[in-house]
């Protein structure tokens, strides 16, 4: 067996997803680690255990049930609180977090999926969460509810100006469309737990799935950033943007199958915002345009990798003197195959007194 294989057979015996092996094999497999061989804190196949409130719906007691009647009570806005999903919820807006408000959000195991077909393409109305406070996400339930999906393109009769033709995860809206277009896929899955879905941007707006902005903070620690696509020119990150200062930490969860247009990235940071990814997956987020990245960064941003999973590292640095580190994680090189752009070579990210090292050897 070779060292890459005993790396996945580990991992899997840990309940780790290993994306090297959604990648299809082992042909390009590297690990970043700190040039001494020691392990990287927060690197390396070590299992992130997210901070949960209860492992049962029973111990909600100090929680505030989120229902799709609550968010239409409130109008799509949360306040200072915890709150759980008891049910999938479709919204038809954003939900939304003003600045000063400190939200813990447990999916629950539960889709949170927009499904706004809004006809003016520069509305921002279509993506699922915007973030102008502090949002940690949760999924404390994210082993019991399944959830199926089909791999698409974005119906071209939803009323956007589409040019985006990537494949993304489109998953069930309890429409019939949905079960015909599943039945006759030539690809489908299913994801285990909560999920952050159907998200849309066009022409400009950045944070498809989740936008964090003007100083807002986002903590993931669990859940799927999944089936969230930008759709037009210059639409800034298809999963999650943070942007105008403001931060985006990544313990846990998985950003994958969202599709991407030009200048598009699954992470997307400007504005000197910062993104630190210690754990998690990002993975199978794909692009059709001539510009389409795993991860950008602008304008004085920061990403720095210090472990986690993913099988693209392509990297887009744009003006203003932004910055990108790789300290630890594990790295599978699937670019060209998913329409993103070619990356390079892996080295020219890791920062120094660290090293990369080619697992498939």
């Amino acid at each position: 067996m070779t060292k890459a294989k005993k790396l996945a057979v580990a991992a899997a015996a840990a309940g780790v997803l290993c994306v090297a092996c959604m990648a299809g094999g082992f042909a390009a497999l590297w690990s970043v680690t700190a040039e001494t061989g020691a392990p990287v804190s927060g690197g390396g196949y070590e299992l992130y255990e997210t901070p949960s409130h209860t492992e049962s719906k029973d111990g909600h007691d100090d929680w505030t049930a989120l229902t799709a009647d609550y968010l239409t009570q409130s109008s799509n806005a949360l306040t200072t609180g915890k709150y759980y999903l008891t049910e999938d919820i479709f919204i038809t807006a954003p939900v939304t977090i003003a600045v000063g408000q400190d939200v813990t959000l447990c999916l629950n195991g539960h889709l949170l999926m927009q499904t706004n077909s809004n006809t003016d393409y520069t509305a921002q109305e279509s993506r699922v969460i915007t973030l102008y406070g502090n949002l940690t996400l949760e999924d404390c339930n994210s082993s019991s509810l399944e959830h199926d999906y089909y791999v698409g393109t974005k119906p071209a009769d939803d009323g956007f100006d589409v040019v985006n033709t990537s494949p993304l995860w489109i998953f069930d809206d309890s429409k019939e469309e949905w079960d015909t277009a599943y039945a006759s896929a030539e690809k489908t899955g299913t994801v285990s737990g909560g999920v952050i879905t159907g998200g849309r941007t066009d022409n400009y707006y950045a944070g498809a799935g989740i936008l964090a902005d003007s100083g807002a903070s986002l903590v993931m620690n669990g859940g799927t950033i999944a089936g969230n696509a930008n759709l037009y020119y210059d639409t800034w990150g298809m999963g999650v943007a943070a942007v105008n200062s403001s931060t985006f930490v990544m313990n846990g969860g998985a950003i994958c199958g969202n599709g991407g247009y030009q200048h598009s990235a699954a992470l997307y940071v400007r504005n000197t915002s910062f993104a630190t990814i210690n754990g998690g997956s990002i993975y199978e987020n794909t692009g059709s345009g001539s510009f389409a990245y795993t991860f950008i960064a602008a304008a004085a941003a920061n990403i720095t990798i210090n472990g986690g999973y993913f099988d693209s590292y392509s990297t887009k640095l744009m003006s203003g003197n932004p910055s990108f580190f790789i300290k630890g994680g594990y790295f599978a090189a699937k670019d060209v195959e998913l329409g993103m752009q070619d990356p390079g070579e892996l080295s020219q990210y890791v920062s120094e007194g660290y090293a990369a090292i080619d697992l498939s050897q």
